[in-house]
């Protein structure tokens, strides 16, 4: 019996086909992301900083730097899913393959 507050368990088995569904979907966000970071970039880097005020100079580069860190990282974590369920699916594959 479960408890109240838990909900029951339920897996999908691991199958190639699902591996590779995710293997598109990731590296989709993975491409996408990466796009953005490079459109990003170029725009920030049309639009220098104007200002003589050091404070104003320091703050705009912290902000510039986070957002092309943050959409870094997010691709960077994208491809190695995609990476990592590309080699799971392969697994899944030649393991079924040498049961048979």
């Amino acid at each position: 019996m479960t408890k109240p507050n838990q909900l029951p368990k339920t897996q999908v088995p691991t199958t190639p086909s699902n591996c590779f569904i995710g293997v598109i979907i990731s590296g989709g966000m993975a491409f996408a992301m990466y796009r953005l970071l490079i459109s990003v970039a170029t725009s920030l880097d049309n639009k220098p900083i104007h200002s003589n005020n050091f404070l104003v100079l320091n703050i705009s580069s912290l902000v510039r730097n986070a957002i092309l860190g943050l959409i870094t990282m997010g691709m960077g974590v994208f491809s190695i899913v995609s990476l990592g369920l590309l080699i799971l699916g392969l697994q899944v594959f030649i393991q079924k393959n040498n049961k048979k």
